[in-house]
């Protein structure tokens, strides 16, 4: 979604949602995780519910954005693997998954 607005004189434009990273689309998201993380998968239809909560237009915490809720969506599929959740909690804030 790209929107734009004049806002002191300045022509402003949004893309996604909330973020540039809602613009990205699901199979993109889906490869990275793959690459990144090949032990867990994270179908396109997960990452499209998750951007599918994201409201428009609204100023939202940080912790509603895309970033973090699929961070909990692989954590939450990472359960029983402490080894990997824990690999995943320490890269993701470096890497980008956060």
């Amino acid at each position: 979604m790209v929107a734009a607005d004049r806002i002191n004189g300045y022509n402003v434009f949004y893309v996604g949602k909330q973020d540039l990273e809602d613009a990205i689309p699901s199979a993109i998201w889906q490869s990275i995780v793959k690459k990144r993380i090949p032990q867990i998968v994270a179908t396109e239809k997960e990452i499209d519910d998750i951007k599918s909560k994201i409201p428009d237009n609204q100023a939202i915490q940080s912790s509603n954005k895309l970033h973090p809720r699929l961070k909990a969506l692989l954590l939450a599929k990472a359960e029983g693997q402490e080894a990997l959740k824990r690999s995943l909690l320490k890269s993701s804030h470096k890497k980008g998954l956060n």
